[in-house]
């Protein structure tokens, strides 16, 4: 007897639920993913293989940090060149640390490194050779400050901190992930940017243990520093003890919260607010309270810079004719000279930007 033929079994069709998800569907998952860790929805802000000490911050906020930050420490080195000529003279010298075997400063050496300075550090506030202009403007700035106790400013040995530091930052945003929207949010993850923060956390950290003395305490240091004026008046009218109990509050807290992303907007308000009013007293310390408003620039939300670098990314861009390329370099070298020969050296720092710029973009 002949065998009854059996139809074949056919396969089911899978589900709709277990298809793969379209290629769009996929772009927009990724995109809210990548916006999320970059800071500019509700991520934690870090890299989930980097964990904590891998700090992920918008690409947008690092170029603004890096703008704002070495641009003010252009303007820095160049305000120290009138202060070369009290290098070397007599001959006598006093480092900051004797077992450093480095060369003694004269006045020629340091109106060359301050200049070399004010250059290298607008070019790397521009991106413009940053991997070379970076490490040597650090090793500069070192051999500047250490070879001398005439430089007495100690935020200089923080700042030369911050400069190896950021050494180790990168250059250039993280890819973008696969399938993302080429206009998503860039960002980058940086163990640098990281410590950067917990240097400046340990900074103040010292500086309210430092203050916990009963001269300080009892507000008597801050009514000797603090010079006359409309800001004596309202420090008088509050307590110049509860003042400095005050101070050595915020940058207890400061100390806190440049650890943890939830603190940073309290602490970008209590920061800048700090250093605001030590300008306002009168302290003689340079550039120093500018330059951590610089650096409180990373506490800001990112969103605020991806959303910043959206709108002005299509309006912005575009190529300099290349005349303006081939004149950078002479634009550059005739506003050096005018800036160091033909103008008080206070009025000459935006000729001397006009400087750095061209050289950058001859870069």
């Amino acid at each position: 007897m002949a065998k009854r033929a059996h139809p074949k079994k056919t396969k089911r069709a899978k589900p709709a639920r277990e298809q793969a998800p379209s290629a769009a569907a996929t772009a927009g998952v990724t995109a809210v993913d990548n916006s999320d860790r970059s800071g500019t929805g509700t991520g934690t802000g870090t890299h989930a293989k980097g964990g904590w000490f891998a700090l992920e911050i918008s690409w947008a906020k690092l170029v603004v940090f890096r703008v704002v930050f070495f641009g003010l420490m252009a303007v820095d080195a160049f305000l120290q060149l009138p202060h070369a000529s009290r290098y070397g003279a007599g001959g006598f010298n006093v480092p900051h640390f004797t077992w450093l075997p480095l060369p003694e400063p004269g006045r020629a050496s340091i109106t060359f490194v301050h200049g070399a300075l004010a250059i290298l550090f607008a070019l790397v506030a521009q991106g413009a050779l940053a991997r070379v202009a970076l490490p040597l403007a650090a090793a500069l700035y070192g051999w500047a400050y250490f070879s001398s106790q005439l430089d007495s400013y100690q935020h200089h040995y923080l700042m030369w901190l911050l400069l190896v530091i950021l050494c180790f930052a990168p250059r250039a945003p993280d890819p973008l992930p696969r399938g993302a929207a080429p206009d998503a949010p860039r960002s980058v993850a940086s163990w640098a940017i990281r410590l950067a923060l917990v240097q400046c956390s340990i900074v103040y950290l010292w500086a309210a243990i430092a203050k916990m003395t009963p001269l300080w305490l009892d507000g008597t240091a801050l009514y000797i520093q603090v010079r006359d004026g409309w800001a004596r008046e309202l420090i008088e009218s509050i307590g110049f003890a509860r003042v400095s109990w005050l101070v050595l509050a915020a940058e207890l807290f400061l100390a806190a919260a440049l650890w943890f992303r939830k603190l940073w907007l309290p602490g970008f308000v209590a920061g800048v607010g700090l250093h605001v009013g030590i300008e306002t007293i009168g302290l003689e310390i340079g550039l120093f309270s500018y330059l951590m408003i610089a650096v409180y620039l990373l506490l800001l939300p990112d969103v605020l810079f991806a959303r910043s670098a959206a709108w002005l990314a299509p309006r912005v861009r575009g190529k300099l004719p290349p005349v303006l390329h081939h004149a950078a370099w002479p634009a550059a070298v005739a506003a050096l000279v005018a800036a160091l020969l033909l103008v008080p050296l206070p009025l000459g720092a935006p000729l001397a930007f006009v400087a750095v710029i061209a050289a950058g973009q001859a870069a």
